[in-house]
Parts: C-alpha cells; sequence; structure tokens
C-alpha cells in the first residue's frame, strides 16, 4: 500500500469515528433512557474496536428486535441505529490504527459507493444554506448531532437515509473482512443472524396471541387471527419485514440441515410463520424465484447436455408458474389492495422513478428524496387512483437507488452486488471444512437472492433492521467466499478507478449543487413560517415572526402577497428583500389585509422560483428604534403568494 492511500484510508476513517462518536453523544441529551442502556451501548464502541467479530455478534443478534426493547424506555428513539452507529465508531476508531488491510475486489465499489452517498448528502446541505440561510441551517445541524439525531422522523429525510446506506456499507465491509480473515466466524455470525431473527419472530407471535387473548384466548381465536391478519410488531413496513423473514428462513433451514441442526427447526418454524403474518405475497414470491438457484444448480450437474437444458427450463418453468399462482392465492389481509392493483401502482411507481432519473440521470434527485418529490413525476392517473403517491416511495429498491443517486450511484451499487455475487459463486465451488455438504452456503447466497428479488416489488433497504441484516449476510458471503478461495484478480486494472472517480465525484457536488438550486420546487414553501390556519376574512395564513422568507416563481411578472399584522397591535414596518436585496420597505396593518403587488424583474437565467425576506424591524411608524420584536415572536400573517 502507498502512503499516500494508507494516509487517506487512516484519515478517512478518523473522520467518520469522530462523526460516530458525536452522534452517540447525543443519545446522553435524551430523556427517559436508563443509564445503564447508555453504558450497555457505548460499552459496543470498544468492543467493536478491540472484538469487532464480537460487535457484529451483537447486532446481528440485538438488531431484529432493538426497537421493541427500547419502546419500553423510549418509542421514539431509533434503537436499531443506534447499535450500527455504535459499532461503526469501533471499527473505525480501529481502523485508524491497525495496519492497512490487504486489498480485494470489493474496494473499489465500496469506496465509489460511500462517495457517491456522502456527496449527496454535500448537496443536500447545500441545498439547505440555500433555502434556509447558513445561521439557521448551521443551527438546525448543531441540534440534529447534540440532540436529535436518534429522534425518529417522518419517511424522507435524506440525513437519515444517507446516515443508514453509509452505516449499512461499513457493517458489510466489516463482515466481510472478519470472515475472510476468520472463515470460522462465518457459520457462528450467520447462527447468530438467525438466532435474531427467531426472537423477532416470536414477539410477533406473541402480539398474535395478545390479540387472540380479547377473543377468549382459544386456539382458534389466534388461528383466525394467523390467517387473517398482518402483524409486525417491529417496524410498520410490512413488506419490508417480509423480504427480511424471507432472507433469515432460507438460512434457517441451511443451519437445520446439517449436522445436529435439529434445534434449528424450532427457527424455522417461528420464521415462517413469522413470514406468512407478515402478509408480503412479494417477498413469498421472491423466495419461490429464489429456488431455481439451488434446482438450477442441482440440474446442471446432468451430463447429458439436452436433456440438462430442457430440465433446467421446465424446472424454471415449474418454480415461475407456481410462484405466479401463490402471488394471486395469497388472501388479501388488512388494508392490502389486490395483487393486480398492487402490480398496476408499482409499475406507475416505476415510471415515475424514470421520470425522475431522466430529470438528473447522472447523480439523480439526491439521497432520501424520492419521497418528498415524487408527486413531481407521478402521472394524473397514479395520483387520482393512488393519492399516497404525492409522497410515496417507489416500491422497487432497485429504481429507488438509481431516481436518488443516478447512474453513477446505480452503477457503484450493482459493481457492489457483482462482486460479491463472483466471491459468492467461489464460496458455492469451493470444498469448506466447516460446511462439507454446501448445505449452509447454498441456503445462504438463495436468501439473499431471495431479498434481492424482493427489491423487485419493494424497498426493505429503507428500514434499518432489514438494511442491517442483508448487510452482514452479503458481506459474509463475500469474506467466506474470499477465503475459500482468494482471488485478486483485476484489482491492479482498476487501481485507477478509485482516485479518479472520488475527484470527479467531489468536483460534481458545487455543479450539482448550482443545477438542484434552479430546478427545486419551492411553490408553498416559506422559511419561519408556521402551519397554515383557517381563514381570517376569507384569507388563509401563515404565522411569522421578525424574519421570515417566501418564494416566489421566477416566470411572474408581478405577485401578489398578502399580509397583515397580528392580532390588535400597531401598524409594523416591514422591509422587503429579493434574492438579498433591498427591494421595498411598507406598513402592515392589523386590521385589514394589506395586498402587497411586488414587480419581478426578469432574470432568464435563474432558478425556477426567487426568495423574498420578510424582516419586521418595528411594531410603530412613528418611533421604530424604541420597539424592537422578538425574534420569535409571531407577529405577521402571510397569505398565499399569487402570482399574476
Amino acid at each position: 500500500m502507498t502512503p499516500l492511500r494508507d494516509w487517506g484510508t487512516r484519515s478517512g476513517a478518523a473522520v467518520a469515528a469522530a462523526t460516530f462518536l458525536t452522534l452517540l453523544a447525543s443519545l446522553l441529551r435524551v430523556e427517559p433512557i436508563p443509564p445503564i442502556v447508555l453504558t450497555l451501548i457505548a460499552a459496543l464502541v470498544p468492543l467493536s474496536a478491540v472484538r469487532p467479530q464480537a460487535g457484529l455478534l451483537v447486532l446481528a443478534a440485538l438488531t431484529p428486535f432493538a426497537a421493541w426493547i427500547g419502546r419500553h424506555w423510549n418509542g421514539s428513539v431509533a434503537w436499531p441505529e443506534t447499535l450500527a452507529v455504535a459499532f461503526c465508531a469501533g471499527y473505525c476508531a480501529r481502523r485508524v490504527v491497525r495496519a492497512p488491510r490487504s486489498r480485494d475486489a470489493l474496494d473499489a465499489p465500496w469506496l465509489l459507493a460511500i462517495s457517491v452517498v456522502v456527496a449527496s448528502l454535500a448537496v443536500h446541505f447545500l441545498i439547505e444554506a440555500w433555502r434556509f440561510g447558513g445561521p439557521p441551517t448551521r443551527a438546525e445541524v448543531w441540534q440534529l448531532v447534540t440532540y436529535g439525531y436518534f429522534i425518529s422522523d417522518t419517511s424522507g429525510n435524506p440525513i437519515d437515509a444517507a446516515m443508514r446506506l453509509v452505516e449499512s456499507l461499513i457493517i458489510f465491509r466489516a463482515a466481510a473482512t472478519m470472515t475472510r480473515t476468520v472463515p470460522a466466524f462465518a457459520s457462528r455470525l450467520v447462527s447468530w443472524v438467525v438466532c435474531g431473527a427467531s426472537v423477532a419472530a416470536g414477539l410477533n407471535l406473541l402480539r398474535l396471541w395478545e390479540g387472540a387473548e380479547r377473543f377468549g384466548g382459544s386456539f382458534a381465536a389466534f388461528s383466525r387471527l394467523f390467517l387473517t391478519e398482518r402483524v409486525n410488531v417491529h417496524y410498520g413496513d410490512l413488506n419490508a419485514a417480509g423480504s427480511y423473514f424471507v432472507m433469515a428462513l432460507f438460512v434457517a433451514i441451511g443451519l437445520s440441515m446439517r449436522r445436529k441442526g435439529l434445534p434449528w427447526l424450532i427457527s424455522v418454524l417461528l420464521i415462517g410463520c413469522a413470514l406468512w403474518v407478515s402478509g408480503s405475497r412479494m417477498a413469498v414470491v421472491a423466495g419461490m424465484l429464489a429456488m431455481v438457484l439451488p434446482a438450477g444448480a442441482r440440474v446442471w450437474r446432468m451430463r447429458h447436455g439436452g436433456l440438462r437444458r430442457t430440465t433446467f427450463a421446465a424446472a424454471a418453468l415449474v418454480i415461475g408458474l407456481l410462484a405466479g399462482v401463490a402471488a394471486y392465492a395469497i388472501p388479501e389481509r388488512g388494508n392490502q389492495r389486490s395483487a393486480i392493483t398492487a402490480m398496476n401502482v408499482r409499475w406507475e411507481l416505476a415510471q415515475t422513478s424514470l421520470r425522475m432519473t431522466a430529470a438528473n440521470p447522472a447523480f439523480g434527485v439526491g439521497i432520501g428524496r424520492f419521497y418528498s418529490r415524487s408527486g413531481e413525476f407521478s402521472s394524473p392517473e397514479l395520483l387520482v387512483s393512488f393519492p399516497p403517491a404525492i409522497h410515496e416511495n417507489a416500491h422497487n429498491n432497485f429504481l429507488q437507488i438509481l431516481a436518488e443517486l443516478g447512474i453513477v450511484g446505480f452503477a457503484s451499487v450493482l459493481w457492489l452486488l457483482w462482486s460479491t455475487m463472483r466471491y459468492g459463486r467461489q464460496l458455492l465451488a469451493a470444498d469448506v471444512p466447516a460446511d462439507p455438504h454446501g448445505l449452509l452456503r447454498w441456503s445462504l447466497v438463495t436468501g439473499l437472492l431471495a431479498f434481492l428479488l424482493s427489491w423487485l416489488g419493494g424497498h426493505p433497504l429503507l428500514i434499518d433492521e432489514p438494511a442491517v441484516a442483508f448487510w452482514l449476510l452479503l458481506g459474509t458471503v463475500a469474506g467466506w467466499g474470499a477465503s475459500a478461495e482468494p482471488s485478486t484478480g483485476g484489482v491492479r486494472l482498476r487501481a485507477w478507478v478509485v482516485p479518479v472517480g472520488l475527484l470527479l465525484i467531489a468536483a460534481s457536488v458545487p455543479v450539482r449543487a448550482d443545477r438542484q438550486k434552479a430546478d427545486f420546487n419551492l411553490e408553498h414553501r416559506g422559511v419561519g413560517l408556521s402551519t397554515w390556519r383557517d381563514a381570517v376574512e376569507g384569507v388563509r395564513y401563515r404565522l411569522a415572526g421578525a424574519t421570515s422568507s417566501v418564494f416566489l416563481p421566477a416566470d411572474a411578472q408581478m405577485v401578489v402577497v398578502p399580509l397583515r399584522a397580528v392580532g390588535t397591535a400597531a401598524d409594523v414596518r416591514l422591509e422587503l428583500r429579493l434574492d438579498g436585496r433591498p427591494a421595498d420597505v411598507v406598513m402592515i396593518p392589523s386590521d385589514r389585509w394589506h395586498y402587497l403587488r411586488l414587480a419581478l424583474p426578469r432574470d432568464t437565467n435563474g432558478p425556477r422560483f426567487r426568495r423574498l425576506d420578510l424582516l419586521v424591524t418595528s411594531g410603530r411608524a412613528t418611533a421604530p428604534s424604541s420597539n424592537s420584536l422578538q425574534r420569535d415572536e409571531n407577529v405577521l400573517m402571510i397569505g398565499k403568494v399569487e402570482p399574476k
């Protein structure tokens, strides 16, 4: 390893470790959390630094049901992510002081994938600073890192989406490194993943039993709920739960088929039941389609070429038909739509994803922004038939990555998956003493394939628990395969890709920020404004303090903004600044609406929206300097901006 690469690796690890430690420290200000819980989470940091294998086992076992446990202390905290951040902090700190490891085929796509995500997050912060100004943005970031990072937020948060993917990629790299260094650790890590899934599955069945107790607690009541209800007590995305459980089910089956694997049949039963009560048709179909892999491998061993091809085609056809029948035969439960309706919605959302990609093909619309911008790219037909599409995810993890990170980000993720598949093929072909019959290896790879196929109809990577489990197992396959038959071919040919790619991605950040400023849809957005209030004299309004901003469409020649002082106070003096430049000074009455008419100078090369800052400088016209206003006091009512 060159000194420059060594310095870059250690510097990057140091920055990452400091970031994760800072975020973890924000838990100290979140109440109520028992001190013993904080101590245990903090202990995961040094444990992961000194014994990363033990840290990975903790993640594998506790992450699936951490939210359920943490709900008893504080239900608003993202408990699974606290474990992921603690592990990443310790592991990155380890990479600072440890000697650099040898390179492998995962390095280039892994670094590029992380750099694309970090660059997208940097663009997000630049846009936020432009929209809200530097001081408010810095204050928001400070509040985030000192208190609010782990507090559960609504879907579509770019920071949450970016950090989840970065944490997942670090966990993937750690699992690959540890299983490559100690191949025997692979089966142990896989076992702990199944243990965690078994506990999570058992808690779902416990919830059904508690529900059955309301109807007498009989087995018949439990059976009725088991057949008709969809349940997952850990997170709300039931399809993501199905993707997770179908992956874990295959791994549990592999463990149960090994020598002395009979106790693992309990895990198979629990996880299979949890898969059913998740009600995810896509997960069941994906699991059935994934069976083509072991079935095809079995058929491919036949000696006669013609018979082999015919049998393989027949097996694939039968499995495909059974999967299709299952998709329609599984009954609708809860608010679940029919299979035809679900397919139509996903088809429309796929077109939404492609339109979003076409708008920003190279680097996408930005990490975590699909949810907030889906309505801009959805067809009118979709918005009528499926109103939630105005704020919805893609229901296809492949297309979500493509739309948010563009062709560059999508290609880096696919490259990483492809490199792992190469190691997976080596793993399946090698003779592994710890798994002489290959049952666990085949079940592990088949489970991962099922999870990947479920991406076509869902987005399980948007949930912490399935994401951590998937990247853990994917890293296990990569490391185990590399240890089974080391292969470094092609690494030297790709060495130039990383530095050039990193430079290009970094250089793209300011360019992308400028372009997104021009394309950003700021209609009905504002800074320092409340939610919409009921109409006063026929005008709906939002409350504002001494400083606020609204956004005006750049293609309008004139806009009208209804303004009114709050309550019965005296008239207020209002300074207007357009794009940061003084535009006008007006007096706003408190007893009637003042319709501000503002002519906009033409700016053909500017962004779609222009910023109008409203600064209340005084509550009296006669003595503006003697009546200063409190910054947080609501003193102004602002109606809807109307272009003319």
